[in-house]
């Protein structure tokens, strides 16, 4: 049973962000109901535009967001499709919309209007930019809101060169994650005081935390932290260097001198221990430049495991640099569940990747794979009190897929 067992979800929400919150919140236990238009559903049902989504008839974008949820098609544009929402927030616990306040306001999906029906709901809204100023009826994907506005897409990548891409969903599965935590939190409010309220996050407000430390600096000192090239890295034992079999391996010796004696016997040079232009922390950073010559030099004459080997036996924190072939195939992964098999209806047995988080007496858990479009539609309206003939007319009103 997981920690939010018997939690009941309305997951009116597309894309990334809101899909993932709810994900999370099904993997905590919570029973989650995916509100889809009739035509077509979720956008990301039909996403081919960033990189490889689709592998046969399976969209693994998709069915990574969508796992442990049910799929209710109705048109919400419509009075009687707004009905059937207000009948699903009479008996649910917590509602997650990223459209638009002007659209959740015009078809009467919106706090003040949900609040009334159910006070215990807990209300989260996910937005691009905030629900204040001029820009917050703005559209805004995790591209732009997340990594663009918030200057990480600014500071990442080799100096010189082009602001690097953000790999797809980043900051939309970031921000749903910060969101499954929000709402958790408001439902430990409700549980105390019988409260529920709304809770909102942006896209830009989540990339701001996860940029936090380099805007304080700004803040504090007026500092623009930019692009930093690699041979010019302030600690050199925080630096990524490339191995003779063409891969990259990453050092993260924050504390150098704790990690000096260790690093100079791994690479087999004693000699640089007491040199006196990086015999401490403040002598190796001042001749950053140097220093990373030297260890480009004589990292590039063994492999990444040889290296990671001689750096295991002296006590030197690193890591290699993987491709996602390899994460789906790293033993440290498997052994810790991250990656979680599924009985899908079409391919069989496969892999989702797991959200992070362990509890140890009520345990997360994926249990069914990603819905078909409407798949649950009749069963979750008899659920909530409508008739086969109620749903044969909604059928024929085309208020339901």
């Amino acid at each position: 049973m997981g920690p939010l067992e018997g939690i009941k979800v309305i997951d009116l929400s597309q894309w990334g962000a809101g899909p993932a919150s709810a994900t999370i919140l099904g993997d905590w236990g919570a029973e989650v109901i995916h509100v889809e238009d009739p035509e077509g559903g979720d956008p990301l049902r039909g996403m081919q535009s960033v990189g490889t989504t689709q592998v046969g008839d399976v969209n693994s974008i998709f069915e990574n967001l969508n796992r442990n949820k049910r799929s209710l098609a109705v048109d919400i544009t419509l009075r009687q499709g707004q009905k059937i929402i207000y009948e699903l927030v009479k008996n649910s616990d917590v509602f997650i919309s990223n459209l638009r306040n002007k659209v959740l306001n015009r078809i009467g999906l919106d706090y003040g209007t949900l609040g009334q029906i159910n006070p215990r709901i807990i209300y989260a809204h996910i937005t691009g930019y905030g629900e204040k100023g001029p820009e917050t009826e703005r559209g805004g994907y995790d591209y732009a809101a997340y990594w663009a506005r918030t200057g990480l897409m600014n500071s990442s990548g080799e100096a010189g060169t082009p602001p690097a891409q953000q790999g797809g969903g980043w900051g939309d599965l970031v921000t749903g994650f910060f969101l499954a935590g929000s709402i958790s939190a408001a439902l430990f409010v409700r549980e105390r005081t019988g409260i529920g309220q709304e809770v909102d996050i942006s896209l830009m407000g989540a990339g701001m935390w996860m940029g936090a430390g380099h805007i304080q600096i700004a803040l504090d000192s007026g500092i623009d932290y930019p692009q930093i090239s690699r041979k010019k890295a302030g600690n050199p034992l925080v630096n990524s260097y490339q191995a003779r079999d063409n891969r990259w391996l990453l050092l993260i010796c924050m504390q150098t001198d704790r990690y000096w004696s260790g690093f100079c016997k791994a690479i087999d040079r004693p000699d640089l221990e007491h040199d006196p232009r990086f015999n401490s922390h403040g002598k190796r950073c001042q001749n950053n430049m140097v220093l990373i010559d030297i260890i480009d030099s004589v990292l590039s004459t063994r492999s990444v495991k040889e290296w990671g080997e001689k750096f295991d036996r002296n006590g030197v924190l690193w890591g290699p640099v993987q491709n996602y072939l390899e994460v789906i195939n790293d033993e440290q992964a498997l052994q810790n569940d991250l990656l979680v098999a599924v009985n899908h209806p079409k391919r069989g047995a496969i892999k989702l990747v797991n959200s992070p988080i362990k509890f140890s007496k009520t345990p997360s858990s994926i249990r069914s794979a990603a819905p078909e479009l409407g798949q649950h539609t009749e069963e979750v309206l008899l659920e909530n009190g409508y008739t086969w003939e109620d749903i044969e007319r909604l059928k024929q009103e085309k208020v339901i897929g």
